[in-house]
C-alpha cells in the first residue's frame, strides 16, 4: 500500500443536474478551490463509461451556479449517459463528480402503452422532438402488430417541422 500526501486541499467539484435531459438545459454546480485552474465537462455512454467525450471547458471558477448555460442536448446521444465534471488546480490535482442522466430528445409522453381511448375520440399525442434538422411523422395501424401503417386522421403540430418540448406532437 502506498500513502498519498496532499500539499493543499483538492478542488471542489459538485455537479447538479436533473435526471431527464431534453432540449436546451443549464448545467449547475460548483467548480472551485484555493488553487483553481479550470474545469471541464464530459459525457460517456451508460452508467459506467469507459470512454469520455469533452464538451465544455472553462477557466472561470463557479460557486453554486451555472457551469454551462444553454447546453443543447442533441449534442449528446439519446439514452442513458453519465455526465462528469472534472476540476483541476494549479498543482495538477483533480476532483470529479458524476451524474447519470437520461437524454430523451425524442419521446412520447402520452398516450402511454396501455392507455385506453374510446373509438372516434380525438387523442392528443404529447412529447419531445428536439434536435438540429429533426423532423417527424406519426403513423397508426390496427392491432398489436399492424401490417399496414397510415397517417390518415393525424394532424402534426407545425407539420412536424419544428422542435417540440413537452408539448403536443399531433
Amino acid at each position: 500500500a502506498k500513502a498519498v500526501r496532499l500539499q493543499t486541499p483538492l478542488p471542489d467539484a459538485r455537479l447538479r443536474v436533473t435526471e431527464l435531459l431534453a432540449g436546451a438545459v443549464d448545467l449547475s454546480g460548483t467548480a472551485m478551490g484555493p488553487r483553481f485552474a479550470n474545469y471541464r465537462l464530459q459525457f460517456g455512454a451508460g452508467a459506467y463509461p469507459t470512454n469520455w467525450t469533452d464538451f465544455y471547458f472553462s477557466n472561470t471558477p463557479v460557486t453554486n451556479g451555472v457551469l454551462l448555460a444553454g447546453l443543447t442536448t442533441d449534442t449528446i446521444p439519446e439514452g442513458e449517459q453519465t455526465l462528469r465534471l472534472i476540476v483541476t488546480d494549479t498543482l495538477g490535482q483533480e476532483a470529479a463528480d458524476r451524474a447519470v442522466v437520461q437524454v430523451q430528445n425524442v419521446r412520447f409522453a402520452s398516450p402511454l402503452n396501455n392507455d385506453v381511448h374510446r373509438a372516434g375520440d380525438r387523442v392528443e399525442l404529447r412529447g419531445n422532438v428536439f434536435g438540429t434538422g429533426r423532423t417527424y411523422a406519426i403513423e397508426h395501424g390496427v392491432g398489436w402488430q399492424p401490417a399496414t401503417w397510415s397517417t390518415q386522421g393525424v394532424t402534426l403540430a407545425d407539420d412536424g417541422q419544428l422542435p417540440v418540448l413537452d408539448g403536443p406532437l399531433g
